[in-house]
């Protein structure tokens, strides 16, 4: 079954050799009668003892030892013939097929048999062999995809594999899964890429405990789960165990189409015991419930819900799966249909908006579209490439920038979506920001022959507004966070902001979420007295002075570590205290000049005495205090 550890539905208990006494390490033969029977006994405690079903467990040892006693076993003397000769017989008495008394034998790369690392090597180079249980993906119909799994592994061996093959079915509007040839395994995953999280799915009662330990649906599968997409299950007389469980589970739920022919039956987990240093005894120890029908398939197998021959069901399921396609493929078309008609006026908008100079609007269009497509998974870089690419003209030069900067924002790791930003940068003449965004390239992809030939190319230092003077080089290299408290708008601001603090090697941490009233909200408000009391840098944006007020820090005196300041929208443009340079100062104020530009297009004013809405620019050889 498959909450335990170990391969086949088996609990591995590291061969409880500490429940039981164990004979000689020099393997003894069957020839000696002694020897035999007492293997035989061995068996027949374990069976009393631990098997699963403890009002039958004492009749089915009394039933074996009757057999043992008739002399069934007397003529054998070979391990292999031996072993599946008792095996053979307590399937038959308990018809329980997960009942295995078996020969240790070492796998192909030599382990000892009865050593320590025999099962962990066994189970290792099983896995390789049959590629974690993933036999076959294909895809078969133009809207029909198919996997072939032969072993459920354990999830942290299967995850990687696992979510290959899900991302392989991404786009299937139909999907058959084939477990005919399933022997069980460790566990059930599949379950929770096409059910929600949490689903309780049937548990395992313990003999030992008198407990049900649940089972339930996954959360962290790698990606989202395919809740609605049409699902069909080929089942046979080969699949068992935990392969049954997945198949009861989905058809319990009426989440999936059966196919095929009923099931081997095994519905109860196993623990192994070792006999001696050649033979070890899998014995059921636990059995499935269902919360949904209270009951298992043991015995009965799981019943199909088209019931054909197991070598035809593929046949079957492909016939039935395509019209399943057909129909879900035409819900998807329809909703895809509403979801582009949404989103191309929401571009039409964003680039009439961008083009009239209302950025702030522009984007809200933009982040609206962004959202829908987004929910339809159509946000790829090559998608939102090809989406700017529509944007060549000057007149749509924001809307070009705009796609850019959000290719680079929904992948940030990608030094391709900073490659491309920085050329097209490059290509307008900006070659400050093309060589900041290829630096940045650099930093993601080191070894970048282009990046490093353009900026050679471009030079080594953004270029500064003429007339100005550099921080020295140890101004700035000081380790500086700048701590950005997002009010409404933020819009226009944030994307310049970020591009000057990156470029000075600063940290920017967002304060937030959104508050329509920062200096009435004590995380807020501890957050920005905490990164000063660390000596940190501090922006406050679109809040004014409320929050420095409420904060208390107006008048706090600052140590000699980096010097906070505030960027206000109401009144106060920026409050520089002291312990800051006159350079650094200019550093201060500099970084908002990109700002500056924004709020002119924007049409909003800058006052040269700060009281306005906007920035008033600050020169070297200022006095510290109120720029």
């Amino acid at each position: 079954m498959r909450r335990k550890a170990a391969l086949f539905g088996i609990v591995f208990c590291a061969l409880i050799m500490r429940h039981l006494p164990v004979f000689a390490q020099q393997a003894r033969s069957l020839t000696d009668p002694a020897y035999k029977n007492g293997v035989l006994q061995k068996i027949a405690g374990l069976v009393e003892s631990k098997y699963v079903l403890a009002d039958k467990a004492k009749g089915f040892a009394d039933e074996f030892q009757a057999k043992c006693a008739s002399g069934a076993y007397d003529s054998f003397t070979e391990a292999k013939e031996f072993a599946e000769k008792v095996t053979a017989d307590l399937i038959a008495i308990t018809h329980d097929k997960h009942l295995n008394f078996r020969v240790m034998v070492p796998s192909d790369v030599g382990e000892k048999a009865a050593g320590s690392l025999h099962h962990p090597i066994r189970y290792f180079r099983l896995r390789a062999k049959e590629n974690t249980g993933f036999y076959k993906l294909e895809w078969i119909e133009p809207r029909v995809g198919y996997v072939d799994l032969r072993r459920f592994y354990s999830f942290d061996q299967a995850k990687d594999m696992a979510v290959a093959a899900m991302k392989f079915l991404a786009n299937a509007q139909a999907i058959i899964i084939d477990v005919r040839e399933n022997g069980g395994g460790s566990g059930d995953y599949l379950s929770s890429y096409f059910l929600p999280y949490p689903t309780q799915l049937s548990g395992s009662y313990s003999r030992q405990t008198g407990s049900l330990t649940e089972s339930w649906t996954r959360r962290d599968i790698g990606m989202e789960s395919r809740l609605d997409v049409p699902l069909f299950i080929l089942t046979g007389p080969n699949t068992f165990s935990a392969s049954e469980s997945f198949a009861y589970d989905m058809q319990s739920r009426k989440r999936a189409i059966l196919i095929g022919e009923p099931t081997k039956g095994g519905a109860h987990s196993v623990d192994v015991f070792g006999i001696d240093d050649q033979f070890e005894f899998y014995i059921s120890t636990e059995r499935s419930i269902s919360p949904v029908t209270g009951g298992n398939w043991e015995g009965t197998g799981v019943i199909p819900d088209i019931r054909v021959p197991a070598a035809s069901a593929v046949d079957a399921a492909v016939i039935e799966a395509k019209k399943a396609a057909e129909a879900y493929a035409r819900g998807q078309d329809a909703g895809l249909k509403k979801a582009v008609e949404e989103m191309q006026t929401l571009a039409d908008n964003a680039a009439g908006l961008y083009r009239e100079g209302k950025n702030q609007a522009a984007d809200a269009a933009l982040d609206s579209l962004f959202n829908i497509a987004r929910r339809a998974g159509m946000v790829s870089e090559f998608f939102v490439q090809v989406f700017a690419y529509n944007f060549q003209s000057p007149q749509d030069e924001q809307m070009l920038f705009a796609l850019l900067k959000k290719n680079v924002e929904f992948f940030p790791k990608s030094f391709t979506a900073y490659e491309l930003l920085a050329s097209v940068y490059a290509s307008r003449g900006n070659k400050e920001l093309a060589l900041r965004y290829f630096q940045k390239v650099l930093e993601l992809d080191p070894g970048n022959r282009n990046a490093a030939k353009m900026i050679k190319e471009l030079g080594s230092h953004p270029e500064r507004p003429a007339g100005t003077s550099r921080a020295s080089s140890s101004e700035k290299s000081d380790p500086v966070t700048v701590l950005v408290l997002l009010g409404e708008w933020f819009g226009d601001a944030y994307f310049p902001l970020k591009e000057e603090i990156d470029a000075r090697g600063w940290t920017m941490k967002r304060g937030g979420p959104q508050f329509r009233k920062f200096n009435e909200n004590p995380v807020v408000l501890q957050f920005v007295r905490d990164v000063h009391a660390a000596g940190l840098l501090v922006a406050s944006f679109c809040v004014g002075n409320n929050v420095v007020k409420a904060a208390g820090l107006i008048d706090l005196p600052l140590s000699d570590r980096p010097a906070a300041f505030f960027v206000c929208r109401e009144g106060l443009s920026i409050r520089v205290f002291p312990k800051v340079s006159h350079e650094a100062t200019f550093e201060i104020v500099h970084m908002f000049h990109v700002w500056l530009d924004v709020d002119a297009r924007c049409g909003r004013p800058i006052r040269a005495d700060g009281a306005g809405d906007g920035l008033t620019r600050s020169r070297p050889g200022l006095p510290t205090g109120t720029a």
